[in-house]
Order: structure tokens, then sequence, then C-alpha cells
């Protein structure tokens, strides 16, 4: 989904992409944008991804696989995307260094945050991680261990994404067309988001900026009680019951500590180094 808004920013901008497809559905879509489609059929193949990165500058590893709302509860369904947060970031780490590029930008989540409460968070936080969210702190540690005086490497903690069309977006729309709000934790706990349209403005703006970690998040991070009001008119409802959040609580915070904390989470850095601020 990000890659998807970002690759024709950046062709707007005067660069030239290349970008991995899997699908011949994917080589259409980056060929009616204007961009250069290398066949991979396995990511994890790292003589393949090698031979598609050779003659580019920069590296964007965007890739993830967020399971749906449905199956997120189950352990299974996210093997997926940690291989790709760990073995996937390793490889594009090494393929960074070893072909000489001079960014690496790696996409990571703000949700690996503790809960502050009503704190504002920035970068000097410390993280504490779940076991759904461990491998987002890999992949960050993968990217940073191969930045050097030639190679910027750029960590962007993203916010939850607002993207309508997207799987988690249209789990939202389900779950509230049946009067639920699928959100966890307590209803004034805060959730740090950010729409997709901007966070593929983020990556354009991370392309010149120091090595290091920034949060890409929205001016306003709203409290689930707000959100399940606006899911709720969304839906044509009065109210929307949710998940309570002592419950949520009960099933400890290594299970759904991430979704369940309050995170209000500070863009300051981001938008000082590079002048983007979300619309």
């Amino acid at each position: 989904m990000l890659g998807k808004c970002a690759v024709p920013l950046l062709i707007a901008s005067g660069h030239e992409v290349t970008g991995v497809a899997r699908s011949e559905q994917k080589v259409s879509q980056l060929e009616s944008v204007g961009a250069q489609p290398a066949r991979v059929s396995d990511i994890f193949d790292a003589d393949a991804m090698h031979a598609a990165a050779t003659g580019c500058d920069v590296y964007l590893n965007l890739a993830t696989c967020i399971p749906s709302l449905e199956s997120a509860w189950k352990s299974s369904a996210w093997r997926e995307n940690d291989r790709i947060r760990s073995e996937g970031s390793a490889i594009a780490a090494g393929i960074a260094r070893d072909l000489g590029m001079k960014v690496l930008i790696q996409e990571s989540i703000v949700m690996n945050y503790p809960d502050c409460g009503d704190q504002w968070i920035d970068e000097t936080q410390p993280i504490k991680v779940t076991r759904r969210t461990a491998s987002g702190e890999v992949a960050e540690r993968n990217a940073l261990a191969v930045a050097s005086d030639t190679l910027r490497s750029v960590v962007l903690r993203f916010g939850l994404f607002d993207a309508p069309e997207g799987s988690h977006g249209q789990g939202m729309a389900r779950f509230a067309s049946k009067g639920f709000a699928a959100l966890s934790g307590r209803p004034g706990g805060f959730i740090s988001g950010v729409k997709i349209e901007d966070a593929a403005t983020a990556v354009v703006a991370s392309l010149d900026i120091p090595t290091g970690i920034y949060n890409v998040t929205g001016d306003n991070p709203k409290r689930r009680s707000e959100i399940a009001a606006q899911l709720a008119v969304a839906a044509g409802r009065k109210r929307l019951v949710m998940f309570p959040g002592r419950a949520a609580l009960l099933l400890g915070d290594k299970n759904v500590g991430a979704v369940a904390r309050s995170q209000r989470v500070s863009n300051a850095k981001f938008k000082s180094a590079t002048g983007w601020s979300p619309s």
C-alpha cells in the first residue's frame, strides 16, 4: 500500500524508480506510473534482489505483510511479516551496503513505544517490543548497522496507516457495520495515525535527511473514544461497542500491548529535518 502511493510521487519528483514485482499485476501497476519493474519471484532470494537493485542509489524497503484484523490474533498470521522484517531487512541492508548505495530507507512502526498515557512520545523514548512487533526492532537494527559516512540509513517509524482501501481500513468498516469498534485498550488512550498519502510524501522527504530514527505521524493523535465516535458516524450508528480496555490488558502486554497502549507520538523531529507536514 505504501509503495503503491510512494512510487508515483518519487517519479513526479524526478527520480527513476525500479520496483520489485512478484506478479504480472504488479508489473502492470509499476509500468502504468512510469516505473521500471524488476521481476523477482521471491524477495528472500538475496541474489535476485541484488540483481534487481544494481544501478540504484537508494534502497526503499517498504515491504510488509500485515494480517487482517480477523486473523491478527493468530501467531501464524504474523510469520510472513516477521520474516520480511527480520530476514528481508537484513537482505536489504546488505545490498545497500554492498552496492555502495547512498541511502537506505527502512519502514518501521511507532507501536513499539510503551504506554505513556497522555505524555508526548519522541524518538528518545526507549521502545518496549511485544511478540507481535519484535521483528520491527530487528528491522531497525539491521538498517542502522550498515550506516556509514557514505551510506545514510533512515528508519521511519510510521503511525497506524489511515488507508480506507487497505485491509485494516476495510476491516474497521466491517466491524463498525456490525456495531463494534475494532479498538483495544482504554477509551482515553491515544492512537497515533498517519494518512497513507502523507506517509508517501514522507518517504520522498526522507531521502535527504541524516541517518537516524524518525517518527512519521499526524499532528494530532486521537483518543480511542474519538475514533470510535467517528467510526459510528461513518457506519450510520449512534455508538459502537468497544472491546473493554481492562479485558485487553488481562491478555498480557507481551501479547496485545502494542494495540492496547496509549501512544501519543510526536512528529516534531521529522518535520524539523525535512519541512514535511501532514495534510
